[in-house]
This record gives structure tokens, C-alpha cells and sequence, in this order.
């Protein structure tokens, strides 16, 4: 098959459209058993591409065989340094009648690049070119480009990293030119894994109707010690609903517990201390070096290991005592535990804790998965999962957060530090896994100590359990805690994740929450009690926050697809402007909605350049940020377009302070533009857009006078 040159608008159009789709959306092709990657090379194109780094065999430029004299040339493919997903790829032609001109393309994954290792592409898209640009009867100075986009995601699975060599053999009216070979390094994993829509929770054992719900997914977490759990569960999971179709792959994540050992659950302390793996060193229990209970205290600087507990040792040194501290002011000398689990608390910063953590495997001694077994195939059952969804980080949650009545009472602040290094040492271990971080939002709250340990650059995914409906059958929603989450908490963590180094937000509801019996009969498409209230928690977690959602029970044992067939992805509207900061509340004096700040905040002018400060806005999809300028005032109302500015992305980066004295006036972004003229005067706007391109047309601006 060929990629043409012969102009046909309407069809290339069509192409682009689809692929511009998820691939849960894309109309499937019909496929032939001999593709070599699986279903298809896809091919669109657009006219001139703006080229990137130089990309061939070996990291060159590419290679072709000398041509015939004035036959058609391929002179240079070019492509992004770290391919994936849907690459551009720029060719430079020499000697060509781009009128007539074809290229047909192959590919293969053979190590060698002999002939019969490549294998023609199943689709390909026309691309269109146009005589200014490409003459009839070109020289090889005037013969011009050909920018094409080849969507890997439809030929190599997201769970491998994969070399791929790409062939282009051009021909025109005067014959065929010589064969040019690219080679790519593509790795899908992280491309795929900033795009997913639907995520999936379940501990229970997988049957083939719960493994079909999970390839309706794009991310599914799963419980190692689910009934039965093995590496061909979580491969036929991976591989999705066409296992020949890389498309459609599913990614897998694998629970650990990180701030609690749950190889304690059902042992006495008197059973534990006689068993080598709980007695450790023998210099714990642990506890705060900075004294008994001391409450939002400074955590830097503060010694990994913390100090001995006054109640006695005997110990891994890993465990910890401050909440029997906090309680009889001497500590027993006893791990303290989570009464409602069983698993005794932790210090994530101890090293031996994550040798432990990484060592643990289902049949052996631990009866509880570890890094290795779940990331790797060549460790205990080896499930060889995308990544990790890392539960129990609340250990280190501010100590004002519980009291002794807690049921899951903590008073472990001061190991913040070392668990944030723990996110990070699995993220520099296994720096080709995924990581999902359950809740521990004070790592992402610029009002709370532990922001400047935040976990941010870490991970992938924040997971917001339990934001509108909880895991309580008796509680309801909570007008208090769910206004908190919306009105305060949000806000602070959409703004983390908009960063450079952000990640994606997942949340979690529990169908207890609605209070309403029958209504996990709903969650299974088996009724309609709570209807209203479950619809209701997918279009403010997901239309308003812009979080991807998913409904369970509270065991996370009922495997639906509840939000997959309700959930509305449509996106046509504009980015709406919130606030990190509220102080507003109500008449019953719950939080209130903030009130927004809209557009740019803040211009600060230096030497040649500008600093700008805008706050966050929301919106179902990614949202960006365009900083328009001009020598002349902008008037957004009668130009709403704002044609006469120059238009830039920003790239959001953290103010120096906000990390520090969060205030009314603190803004989470800014970015500096440059190159601007001494002396002059400028007026900027600022404008939210989201992935899909709808951008809101706020009117705010604000102008500088440069020095």
C-alpha cells in the first residue's frame, strides 16, 4: 500500500479526525493474521510539519542505497528524540516530481533489516501537498517535505518497549528511488498511560465475566492476593478485549501497602516478636526525635530513623511507637497497629523497610506480594504488572489529622520525608512502571508542612478515594467532607497535577455512601435505586473536577461498569476558572465555592522580560495555558479572537513562595516570557484551554512597562 501525493482533501481529513480519538472510540479495522506488530501502521498526514531532532538507523540520519542517477531520493527522515505514541515523522525529498510521487511504507521488528523482515503497513492515510510547495518536475533543492504521523499505539503494545524499523520507498513518473530505513526506539506505556478514561478497582478473584468488565478499561488495579492471582490473569487482562490488537491494551497495576506491614494481620504481638522477619535488627519500635507529640513541628532535617522508644526495643527498626507515646506519655514498646486492619505502622524512610517491601512474595514466608513479584516476572509468582498502586501513605499524615479515638489513629508526621522518598526510590528503581499514589494529599497541600516533601515528579496517578461518596453505610454524604474536598482540597490538587512534572487524578466511590439499599444491584445494571445520587457522583468528580471515576463497594469486590456505560466524555466546553485559596462559607459555615480568579493575576517586568501569575482553572480534559501580548491594549470584547496578539504556551512552574506563607494572594503558577523590547510597554491576557482546543475568552488585562 502507498501514501500518495495526489491531493485528496476530503479523505485525509476523515483520517485525522479518527485518529484524533480514543482508542475505545476508533471504528476497528479488519485485520490479517500476518502482521508482524499486530493490527496496523497507521499513516495521517499533515502539510510541512514543523521538524524535530534527526532520528534513523543507529540514532543517524537513516540510510538508503545510492540512487539511480535523477531518480526520486528520500535525502532524510527525521522524528522526536523519545518517540511514542503518534509520531511525526518529517521526509526531506531530493530529485523528485512530487505531482506523481508514492511512498510506500514498511516496517519490522526484526533485528536484521533484510527485505523479507518487513512487512507493508495494513492502512494507510493520502496526504496532500500543494504546487507552491512542492512543483511538478522539483530539483532535489526545490522537491520540499512530507510530514506524516504514525500512530504506534496500533502496532506496539504499550507493556513492551520495542525497536521498529520503518522503510519509505519512494517512486514518481520517472521510476522507483531507493529504499530509506529508519529506526525507532518506541515505549508506549507513559503515552497511554496520561490518556486512559476508565479505571477499574477490584480485590476480588477474576472470573471471566469480571476479566471481561476489566478489558472494557483502560487501567485496572488488582489485588495480588485475590483468589487464583496469577502472571496469565494479569496478561490476559493487559492484552485486552482483541488480543492481536495493540490498541486496545489494558494496563495493570498491582497493590502494595507502603505504610503499614500487613504480613502482621491475624498475628498476636507475642507471635510476632518470635518471628525473625518482625524482630528485625532489634533496635525498634521508633518515634519522633523531636519529642512526644509535637504537631505540625518543622519535618526537614529531622533523622530518617527517628529515636528509640522509650517503652523498650526488641524490634525491626522500621516499626513505631508514637501513638502509644501519645497516649501514656512512655510508649510499650510495643509496633503500634491499625486496629481495624491488623497491620502494624511503619516508617517508610527506614532502608530496611523498602529491601523488606521489595523482597515479599504471596507463597513464601510473607504470604504478601512485594515490588518484585508484582513489577517483575522473575519473582514469586512474577505478575509482571505496569505498575504499582501504592495504598496506606496516610501513615505519615499530620498529626493533627486523627485522635486517640481513631480508629486508625496516627501520630507518625515526622516520617513524611522518608515516605516521600520511598515514592520516589520506587520511582528511580523501576523507572519503567507506573506509579498510583492512594490518597496522602498533604504530600500535595501547599498550607501543610509536608508540601515541600511532596511526591510530585513521582508518580502517575494521585487516587482521590472517597471524594463525594464513602465507604460508610451510615454516614450518607457528608456535606462537610465533601464540601472540603470540592472547595478546598480540589482546587490545590488540580494545580499540582497541571505541572510540568503532574500527573493524572483518579477517584474512587463507594456505592455505601449513598445510603440507600439496593443500590449495588444498580452499580450491576440490576435496578435503578440510587440512580440519580451514582449519576450524580460521575458528573462532579469527572465534568467538574476533571478526575477519571470509578464506583465500587466497600471491599472492592463488585466489579462493574457502571461509569463506563454512563460516564459522557464529550467535551465542548471551555475550561472554567477556580481558585487555590477559599476562605468562603456558607450559612451553616461549610466551605463555599471559592471565588474564582479569572485570567492573569499578576505581571511583574524585569530587564527584557516579563513574569506572570494566573491561578487554576478546571475542566473535564488537560488543561493548558495561552498568554496572549501586543505593544497596543487588547480588548478581548470587541476582539475576542485577540487577532493582533502573539499567541503562547506557558509552561506552568511554581512560584518561589508558594510553598511558603500560602496567603489571599499566593497564585500556584508562573512563567517568564523573554526577548521582549527595553523601555517598551506591553498589555497581556491569559486564557485557559483544555486537550480538545475549546479555550475560554476571558477579558482580563493587564500591562507592563518594561525598564
Amino acid at each position: 500500500m502507498t501514501i500518495s501525493l495526489a491531493a485528496d482533501v476530503s479523505r485525509s481529513q476523515r483520517a485525522l479526525r479518527e485518529s484524533s480519538r480514543p482508542s475505545h472510540e476508533r471504528p476497528r479495522t479488519p485485520w490479517t493474521p500476518h502482521r508482524v506488530l499486530g493490527r496496523r501502521l497507521v499513516f495521517s498526514s499533515v502539510l510541512l510539519a514543523s521538524a524535530t531532532a534527526p532520528l534513523g538507523c543507529g540514532g543517524g540520519k537513516g540510510s538508503s542505497t545510492a540512487p539511480p542517477t535523477g531518480s526520486i531520493t528520500i535525502t532524510s527522515v527525521e522524528a522526536p528524540p523519545q518517540p511514542e505514541g503518534d509520531v511525526p515523522l518529517t521526509l526531506h525529498f531530493g530529485h523528485a516530481d512530487l505531482s506523481t510521487a508514492k511512498v510506500a511504507v514498511e516496517l519490522s521488528t526484526s533485528d536484521t533489516a533484510s527485505a523479507a523482515a518487513f512487512v507493508a503497513p495494513f492502512v494507510a492515510a493520502h496526504a496532500t501537498t500543494s504546487a507552491a510547495s512542492a512543483p511538478s518536475g522539483a530539483t532535489a533543492d526545490e522537491a520540499g517535505t512530507m510530514a506524516v504521523e504514525w500512530h504506534s499505539s496500533g502496532d506496539v503494545s504499550l507493556h513492551d518497549k520495542a525497536s521498529v524499523k520503518l522503510r519509505f520507498t519512494p517512486s514518481d513518473v520517472h521510476g522507483t528511488g531507493p529504499a530509506f530505513t529508519v529506526a525507532l526506539a518506541i515505549s508506549n506505556l507513559r503515552w497511554a498511560a496520561r490518556r486512559i478514561n476508565y479505571p477499574l478497582f477490584s480485590y476480588a478473584a477474576w472470573d471471566a465475566t469480571a476479566i471481561m468488565s476489566a478489558k472494557r478499561h483502560d487501567l485496572i488495579v488488582i489485588h495480588p492476593n485475590a483468589d487464583g492471582m496469577n502472571r496469565a490473569i494479569v496478561q490476559e487482562i493487559q492484552r485486552g478485549m482483541d488480543p492481536a490488537d495493540p490498541s486496545d491494551d489494558v494496563i495493570v497495576l498491582g497493590y502494595v501497602s507502603v505504610g503499614e506491614d500487613d504480613r502482621a494481620y491475624g498475628m498476636t504481638d507475642a507471635q510476632a516478636r518470635t518471628d525473625a522477619r518482625f524482630r528485625g535488627d532489634g533496635s525498634g519500635p521508633r518515634v519522633d526525635p523531636r519529642g512526644p507529640t509535637p504537631n505540625g513541628g518543622p519535618l526537614s532535617g529531622i533523622a530518617v530513623l527517628g529515636k528509640p522508644s522509650p517503652g523498650g526495643s526488641g524490634w525491626a527498626s522500621y516499626y513505631l511507637d508514637d501513638d502509644s507515646l501519645a497516649v501514656d506519655g512512655k510508649g510499650d514498646g510495643l509496633p503500634d497497629r491499625n486496629t481495624s486492619f491488623g497491620g502494624y505502622f511503619v516508617n517508610a524512610g527506614d532502608p530496611k523497610w523498602f529491601d523488606a517491601v521489595k523482597s515479599m512474595t504471596l507463597d513464601g514466608a510473607d504470604g504478601v506480594a512485594g515490588l518484585d513479584e508484582v513489577l517483575t516476572t522473575t519473582t514469586g509468582r512474577g505478575l509482571g504488572c505496569d505498575g504499582v498502586f501504592l495504598d496506606t501513605l496516610d501513615t505519615a499524615a499530620p498529626n493533627s489529622w486523627t485522635t486517640p479515638s481513631s480508629s486508625d489513629f496516627t501520630q507518625f508526621e515526622w516520617t513524611a520525608p522518608g515516605m516521600s522518598a520511598f515514592v520516589a526510590r520506587i520511582h528511580s528503581t523501576f523507572p519503567d512502571s507506573l506509579v498510583l499514589q492512594n490518597r496522602g494529599d498533604f504530600f500535595l497541600d501547599p498550607e501543610l508542612e509536608s508540601f515541600a516533601h511532596t511526591t510530585r515528579g513521582a508518580i502517575d496517578y494521585f487516587l482521590f478515594e472517597s471524594y463525594r461518596l464513602s465507604s460508610s453505610s451510615t454516614d450518607g454524604i457528608d456535606p462537610r467532607f465533601f464540601a472540603d474536598n470540592q472547595y478546598d482540597i480540589m482546587p490545590k490538587l488540580v494545580a499540582e497535577s497541571q505541572r510540568a512534572d503532574g500527573f493524572r487524578i483518579l477517584s474512587i466511590g463507594y456505592v455505601e455512601g449513598t445510603a440507600m439499599a439496593g443500590a449495588a444491584d444498580t452499580l450491576r445494571g440490576q435496578g435503578s435505586v440510587a440512580l440519580d445520587t451514582l449519576l450524580e457522583d460521575i458528573r462532579v468528580t469527572e465534568r467538574v473536577a476533571g478526575f477519571r471515576h470509578y464506583v465500587t463497594n466497600a471491599d472492592l469486590t463488585l466489579t462493574n461498569t457502571f461509569v463506563r456505560d454512563h460516564a459522557d466524555l464529550t467535551d465542548t466546553d471551555p475550561p472554567v476558572w477556580s481558585s487555590v485559596w477559599n476562605a468562603q462559607v456558607d450559612a451553616a459555615g461549610l466551605p463555599a465555592p471559592p471565588s474564582p480568579r479569572v485570567g492573569l493575576q499578576k505581571v511583574t517586568s524585569g530587564q527584557g522580560q516579563v513574569t506572570v501569575q494566573w491561578d487554576v482553572a478546571l475542566d473535564l480534559n488537560r488543561v493548558s495555558y495561552a498568554l496572549y501580548y501586543a505593544r497596543t491594549p487588547l480588548d478581548g470584547v470587541a476582539d475576542p479572537m485577540l487577532s493582533g496578539a502573539t499567541r503562547i504556551v506557558l509552561t506552568p512552574r511554581q512560584p518561589a513562595g508558594y510553598a511558603s506563607g500560602f496567603t489571599a494572594t499566593t497564585l500556584p503558577f508562573e512563567d517568564t516570557v523573554s526577548n521582549l523590547q527595553s523601555g517598551a510597554t506591553y498589555h497581556f491576557l491569559l486564557r485557559a484551554f483544555d486537550s480538545r482546543g475549546n479555550e475560554e475568552k476571558n477579558t482580563v488585562s493587564l500591562s507592563a512597562t518594561l525598564p
